[in-house]
């Protein structure tokens, strides 16, 4: 019996030194990172960095097929992308160095301490796998492409201590559809899934994996919309005033807010998929001293456009439409002043032109050089009275 026992006891030791050793992972390659700083791989692919104090900034460097980019960070590990799929960043951290993890491409997660503060420009830049980053309470700065180009991000959870979100921190995260803010953080807000400033007056990021537009009921910035590539159809609600950038090329309808103040630089530029935008009748007084709007660029290349609108207290255009090859048919306002060089240039499919005013103040319209669209195509007078 006791034998039976002794047995049975050696065996479940043997069992239990078994299960062990499968669950550990031997470290397979190891270093410094910074002053107080040391970094482990292990055999299942779990990097971790360990000490105290901030991480080395690393540069980026030539390496001939190693990625879609030819690049590889000079980190010690940077070379070794296939064989990390965890990051672990212990207590004690202070910092993520710049370009510390570029093209991990098959890193899935990442634990992140409460004791790092800063998650410098291109830390994560190209981690390809990763889908969700839990930000913790403790981190202030997010740096330019932090997050650049994670492809399969799709949600990210900003804690109350984070004070600055740098531009572009998660520039060409297609997928990004959730950015969360917590409800105590003094700098930022969000609602349903996009970001703001505090008091939501300004959207600073709307999510670029969303495939609809729908915005806080008070807000009257858009920062920018360029990037939200899965956007097809807008309708920009009237208390908004203001959009700061230009649309996605994706882009296919737009229908304007009548409260409109400024900016239409580039608003349209290059965004050959759109075929419709409907303004208000008139736009709201804008920003310039004279009260009215100068639209430069605003349709510049829009190449399936074939008929547009333009409003009243619109004063001038300047290469407006240049490039609109399937342009056909615009129709222009009494309000409209000057048409600067090259508004129409290349615009070889005008056919007609409608003007709200009479043939008199059509000739008092200043047309500069660069606009022989404008000589072949049929002008129309909707005011037939002769009234100047």
């Amino acid at each position: 019996m006791k034998k039976r026992l002794l047995l049975m006891l050696v065996l479940a030791l043997l069992l239990t030194f078994g299960a062990t050793s499968a669950a550990w992972a031997a470290t397979v390659d190891s270093g410094e990172c910074g002053d107080n700083l040391t970094w482990t791989l292990d055999s299942d692919g779990t990097l971790t960095i360990s000490g105290n104090g901030a991480m080395d900034d690393y540069e980026l460097e030539w390496d001939y097929q190693a990625n879609e980019n030819n690049e590889t960070s000079t980190a010690p590990w940077g070379k070794k992308a296939e064989r990390i799929n965890n990051i672990v960043i212990d207590s004690g951290v202070t910092s993520i160095g710049e370009n510390a993890f570029y093209y991990l491409n098959n890193v899935e997660n990442v634990d992140i301490a409460s004791s790092v503060y800063v998650i410098s420009e291109d830390a994560f830049s190209y981690c390809t796998s990763l889908t969700n980053v839990d930000i913790p309470n403790g981190v202030k700065y997010i740096e330019t492409g932090a997050f650049e180009c994670c492809t399969e991000l799709t949600k990210v959870n900003i804690p109350k201590s984070t004070l600055k979100i740098e531009n572009n921190a998660f520039y060409h995260c297609d997928n990004l559809i959730d950015i969360i803010i917590d409800n105590n953080n003094s700098n930022y807000s969000s609602y349903k899934g996009a970001l703001y400033d505090k008091e939501k007056l300004t959207l600073l990021l709307y999510p670029y994996g969303r495939d609809y537009f729908e915005i806080y009921s008070e807000t009257i910035i858009i920062d920018s919309l360029y990037y939200c590539n899965k956007l097809t159809d807008i309708v920009i609600p009237d208390y908004v005033n203001q959009i700061n950038g230009s649309f996605p090329d994706s882009i296919k309808t737009v229908t304007l807010s009548e409260n409109m103040t400024g900016y239409w630089f580039d608003l349209f530029s290059n965004c050959k998929n759109l075929t419709e935008v409907i303004f208000p009748e008139r736009l709201a007084d804008s920003n310039s001293f004279n009260k009215t709007h100068y639209l430069h660029n605003t349709f510049l290349n829009c190449t399936n456009l074939k008929e547009i609108k333009i409003p009243e207290n619109v004063s001038e255009l300047d290469r407006t439409f240049s490039g609109c090859e399937n342009l056909e048919i615009v129709y222009l306002p009494v309000s409209l002043k000057k048409i600067d060089s090259d508004t129409f240039a290349r615009c070889y499919n005008l056919k007609k032109i409608v003007y709200a005013g009479s043939e008199t103040q059509w000739g008092a319209i200043y047309i500069a050089n660069g606009n022989n669209s404008i000589a072949d195509a049929e002008i129309v007078y909707l005011n037939n009275s002769g009234a100047t």
